[in-house]
């Protein structure tokens, strides 16, 4: 009786112990540091709206390999760091809120500029 009650507290234990601390993916070699990631966040999005809106065919993949040249970065890189960040629920959420916040100053620049 002993031994099971024994076997029942680490169990109970170690899932407390496991419920409380997420698990997070290991960080990758290249990571993009988190302010470029949060450009790149906003520059990507930018673009698939652009896309989404646009009559004209848009060659997104060579956008998209402009964007990650100017940012000096790889796909690979941005999709490694994108799930390191995202492991962190609530500081992406930060990062997400951040990003939005700076597609909504470019909306004003633009509607301000016509």
């Amino acid at each position: 009786m002993q031994k099971s009650l024994l076997f029942l507290s680490i169990i109970l234990a170690s899932l407390f112990l496991s419920c409380d601390e997420p698990e997070i993916v290991p960080k990758p070699g290249h990571l993009i540091p988190e302010d470029t990631y949060v450009k790149l966040m906003v520059e990507l999005q930018l673009l698939d709206a652009m896309v989404y809106t646009s009559e004209d065919s848009i060659n997104t993949d060579s956008l998209i390999t402009e964007i990650y040249s100017y940012y000096n970065t790889s796909r690979e890189a941005y999709v490694a760091s994108h799930f390191y960040y995202q492991s962190a629920p609530n500081k992406h959420l930060a990062r997400i809120d951040s990003a939005l916040k700076a597609i909504e100053r470019e909306q004003i620049r633009l509607s301000q500029s016509n």
